[in-house]
């Protein structure tokens, strides 16, 4: 078949795919319209709504491209690929895995708990949960203030600075902390061994110790009205302003009643009735002491305890605790009219029997001393009479 030689270029591809003969006439090239010629290759040209090999026009799509828009989508968490911006993407939505809300890494304080790898997670320190994702607990190691931990030094040593319960270690808090209290006794009580400071009880330190120290000034000073050994230079004796029956309430309620008026009369000191039951004596409970007893008037009654019961007394013991003289009673012993004592007390300090059914009842005997006589007189005189009879009591600082 003849080929046809178009008259223009544009005509030789149409021509070429009209006769299907395959043969296309090449022509030369064109003259341009100021010319000259170009040197390079045909341009290839397409026509409005035609396809080209390896181009895309707006709207239709070429054989060797795909547009944006029909791509795989946009990057999404949750789609199990780790896209730029997350660390990890694991694909689901369980927040107890190494990946969490968000496509972040799991970590503690991110508020997920971690399986197997944290305990609790409240996203910073609760009263439940340690900042280190572990339950809270005293004794751990971590001090926990949202759990009112103080402290949390992760031992059962309470002698440290920080003890039980995950507190300071305080005066008063029953635990001796090493080589900062001598004793820790958790009171506040300062009449016994451990005083204020958790300290050791001594002579000098202020505090009279309970059946250690008679006194207690707070100096090392003779004479002041405590010795340096903490004890009394004398001890008063005084017979009461105040008249009894023998129903005193037995020794506790004769003692409260020296206590009270000794006390009201500005008297220092502990006092005791010198007086006896079956059981119980001067002797046996009272303290003995080695300096003298004296009135409240400053006369001396006896040089000490020996002397108080050898049967013989420096001055009889006449004086009330407000320097009075002592009351009468109203006992018949001897015909009435002496300066009866209820005692019941050996001349030595011991007993000499129930009276008035151990000072608790104003049925029966009583026993008397009297209050004007140094002579074993002084504490044992009359037996028998009445319990309802009145007579006042000796009293002794002790």
């Amino acid at each position: 078949m003849d080929c046809l030689r178009p008259a223009v270029p544009v005509l030789s591809t149409l021509a070429a795919l009209l006769l299907g003969g395959g043969c296309i006439f090449n022509p030369p090239e064109l003259e341009t319209t100021g010319g000259s010629s170009s040197s390079g290759p045909a341009t290839d040209a397409t026509g409005p709504g035609e396809t080209s090999n390896d181009a895309t026009t707006a709207g239709v799509t070429t054989n060797g491209a795909t547009s944006a828009d029909e791509s795989t989508g946009s990057a999404s968490c949750g789609n199990g690929v780790v896209d730029p911006g997350e660390d990890c993407d694991d694909g689901n939505d369980d927040d107890t895995d190494d990946c969490v809300a968000g496509c972040v890494a799991a970590s503690c304080g991110d508020g997920f708990v971690w399986a197997g790898s944290e305990d609790c997670d409240d996203a910073g320190e609760s009263a439940s949960c340690d900042d280190d994702c572990t339950a809270a607990s005293c004794g751990d190691g971590t001090q926990n203030a949202a759990a009112g931990e103080q402290c949390d030094d992760g031992n059962t040593d309470d002698t440290d600075a920080c003890v039980q319960g995950c507190v300071f270690a305080s005066c008063g808090d029953g635990f001796v902390f090493g080589g900062v209290e001598d004793c820790d006794d958790a009171n506040t009580d300062d009449t016994d061994d451990c005083v204020q400071g958790c300290v050791s009880a001594s002579c000098g330190d202020g505090f009279v110790w309970a059946g250690m120290e008679v006194c207690d000034d707070g100096d090392m000073i003779d004479n002041n009205g405590c010795n340096n050994d903490c004890d009394l230079p004398f001890r008063y004796i005084f017979v009461s302003s105040q008249l009894y029956t023998g129903n005193l309430g037995g020794l506790a309620g004769a003692d409260a009643e020296c206590q009270t008026l000794a006390t009201n009369a500005g008297l220092p000191g502990v006092y005791m009735a010198w007086l006896s039951t079956a059981a119980a004596s001067p002797a046996s409970r009272m303290t003995q002491s080695a300096t003298p007893y004296r009135r409240p008037d400053g006369i001396q009654v006896a040089p000490n305890w020996a002397g108080l019961t050898d049967g013989t007394l420096d001055a009889p013991i006449n004086v009330t605790e407000t320097l009075g003289s002592p009351p009468m009673g109203n006992t018949s012993c001897g015909g009435g009219g002496f300066l009866t004592v209820w005692t019941a007390v050996q001349p030595d300090g011991t007993s000499s029997g129930s009276a008035c059914t151990d000072w608790s009842s104003d049925v029966g005997g009583g026993q008397w001393g009297r209050a004007d006589q140094t002579n074993t007189f002084w504490t044992s005189w009359c037996s028998g009479g009445q319990c309802s009879w009145l007579s006042p009591i000796y009293c002794v600082q002790q």
